[in-house]
């Protein structure tokens, strides 16, 4: 199994006169903020070493951790946390 690591954060473009959508780097991997006026966060890029996608089904899972609590309960990608 491939260990992926976050490389970058990036934003797209669209350029009219070429008709061609462009991705740019817009910074490093850095603590996400997310609130509710602005839960969205640009594309996140994650890379595995000499892995590459085929053809086939893909399922994965994103878990992230609250910081600063006490009891650091996982966030998963597949359940909402308890409101």
């Amino acid at each position: 199994m491939p260990a992926f690591y976050w490389n970058e954060l990036g934003s797209y473009s669209y350029n009219y006169d070429s008709n061609d959508l462009n991705y740019q780097r817009i910074a490093d991997p850095a603590p996400l903020l997310v609130t509710q006026d602005k839960p969205q966060q640009p594309p996140m890029v994650f890379t595995a070493e000499q892995w590459a996608f085929g053809p086939g089904r893909y399922e994965g899972e994103l878990t992230l951790q609250r910081s600063g609590c006490a009891a650091i309960t996982p966030v998963s990608a597949s359940r909402s946390p308890p409101m």
